[in-house]
């Protein structure tokens, strides 16, 4: 299921058992309608997700269409019907192997589950599809990486945030890929299930099914569990133990003089007595010199000139 952006909530269901699957609409005045029924390739599997114009499309026949909800019409924007792996433009020349989940970003990119290829591919405005995730030769594997260095075993769904980022939810785990390609796991583990909360690896979930982004949290229906749980990117604060930093004062003296004189740094804790410090060759004036060895209580500075 997904959101648009009139707030209104849609559904792919079957309509009974044997029936053919639809889509079903629940506005936010809680009134549930059946949108339409007879769109081509949709399945109980199809992936939905709405563009900036909302505009719906889904998964379907190794297609992508989009549903002009206005209009009511249906258009192929992206597969060819064929089951293959194939980048190239439009409806014509790229293949899809059993596609699923959708999302979409700011700049209206269509990203694809192309589950069949355990792959991630992208589908930008002018219909170009190119692979963007994913590596079709390791079948059953999960690793992080960028791009093609990734790899996958199953994504149930995925959703988009406002900075161009991607979230896969996979089962036992939450990833994410960033608009460089970037794909991280950000909660659980590839291949440990079970109930646990916690940071990054040490949750756990058992059938993550679907989610969304909202407030800057992500929310992840955790089915296996029967719980809907949220991952936040603002911990509370944590008692930490003191930071190993000293902080020291170095006082320092201007000395306005005659240039290529000497002059003595005198130091004294209460104006009487006075002390050596140190003795420089005036190179400059004014001239800066800093007290390097750090002081605390007061302390005094003089520069006397030598014969």
């Amino acid at each position: 299921m997904v959101i648009d952006h009139a707030n209104t909530l849609w559904l792919v269901l079957l309509n009974g058992y044997g029936g053919l699957p639809y889509l079903l609409t629940i506005g936010t005045n809680g009134y549930v309608s059946i949108e339409n029924g007879g769109l081509p390739d949709l399945g109980t599997s199809s992936g939905i997700c709405f563009d900036s114009a909302n505009n719906l499309y889904y998964s379907g026949g190794n297609r992508i269409y989009r549903y002009n909800r206005n209009n009511e019409s249906v258009q192929a924007i992206a597969g060819n019907g064929t089951a293959g792996n194939f980048d190239g433009p439009g409806p014509l020349f790229s293949q899809f192997s059993y596609p699923t989940a959708l999302a979409c970003d700011q700049a209206d990119n269509i990203y694809v589950w192309d589950s069949g290829n355990v792959t991630i591919r992208r589908i930008d405005p002018a219909r170009n599809v190119t692979t963007v995730a994913g590596n079709s030769n390791y079948y059953w594997q999960t690793t992080d990486g960028v791009g093609t260095n990734a790899t996958f075993n199953q994504i149930s769904s995925m959703f988009s945030d406002n900075a161009g980022n991607i979230y896969l939810v996979c089962n036992n785990c939450i990833r994410k890929m960033d608009a460089q390609t970037n794909v991280v796991t950000l909660a659980g583990t590839f291949y440990q299930n079970g109930y646990a909360n916690g940071a990054g690896d040490f949750a756990r979930f058992n059938n993550a099914m679907g989610g969304c982004f909202s407030q800057g949290m992500i929310f992840i229906a955790d089915a296996g569990n029967n719980r809907i749980r949220n991952i936040t990117f603002n911990p509370q604060p944590q008692v930490v133990s003191p930071a190993s930093l000293q902080l020291n004062t170095y006082p320092g003296l201007q000395i306005t003089g005659t240039v290529g004189r000497t002059y003595q740094i005198q130091t004294s804790p209460d104006l009487k007595t006075w002390t050596k410090k140190t003795t420089l060759l005036l190179t400059a004036s004014p001239y800066l010199w800093i007290d390097q060895s750090g002081v605390s209580g007061n302390n005094f500075y003089r520069a006397v000139m030598l014969p």
